[in-house]
């Protein structure tokens, strides 16, 4: 048991010391029923390469041992549209062709783990992202399970 716990500390440790340069802010947290979403604001991401991925990755891993895997958590790398993604989601209306291609550029990732009881443990990277409206983007869109665990 002991070794399991050394060994899982190990892990953290090393996730945590990966993720020093990984900075990120809470903007907004709203619990439904048992579970949470939060909108996460992090430094705009290098589009040369994928290499984000892997601290996303990371950093959503240690996210979820931190706070549960019931929540979902949407990643922008701008503020602003943050603002309007959260404003066009709470109010159930669609976004405008400007939001969506804004979207397309700077929703950088979502998770979804076990959310309004659906469990989907999804890493979806550049959701919004069009082959022909974003196409600096869309090269990295990608999605796949992610279980925490």
């Amino acid at each position: 048991m002991k070794k399991i716990l050394f060994v899982n500390f190990i892990i953290i440790l090393f996730l945590t010391c990966n993720l020093k340069k990984f900075h990120y802010e809470i903007i907004h947290i709203e619990t439904l029923k048992n579970d949470k979403l939060f909108a996460i604001l992090i430094n705009p991401v290098n589009l040369n390469n994928d290499n984000f991925k892997s601290d996303i990755k990371s950093f959503v891993k240690l996210f979820i041992k931190k706070n549960g895997d019931k929540l979902k958590i949407f990643i922008f790398d701008d503020k602003e549209t943050l603002d309007i993604f959260l404003k066009v989601y709470n109010s159930g209306d669609l976004a405008t062709l400007k939001e969506r291609l804004l979207f397309s550029k700077h929703y950088i990732a979502e998770y979804e783990g076990i959310f309004l009881g659906r469990e989907s443990y999804k890493l979806s990277f550049f959701k919004g992202a069009h082959e022909e409206y974003s196409p600096e983007t869309y090269k990295y869109k990608e999605e796949f399970i992610l279980n925490p665990f």
